[in-house]
């Protein structure tokens, strides 16, 4: 099964964060993501073991 890829706002949401905090982890390394075209893409399966991590509960 392929890959899922979400977008910033998306995990924004899941993280009741802002796209510009999501952005900034990326940026950092904190989070992992890829740049596609013109926008960040988050792996789900990378959101969900560093939700894991970090101990945050999903949604």
């Amino acid at each position: 099964m392929p890959e899922k890829f979400l977008t910033t706002e998306e995990v924004a949401q899941k993280l009741s964060l802002k796209v510009r905090s999501v952005r900034r982890l990326i940026r950092t390394s904190e989070l992992p993501g890829i740049y596609i075209g013109k926008a960040y893409r988050i792996p789900e399966s990378e959101l969900l073991r560093w939700m894991d991590a970090h101990k945050i509960r999903r949604q």
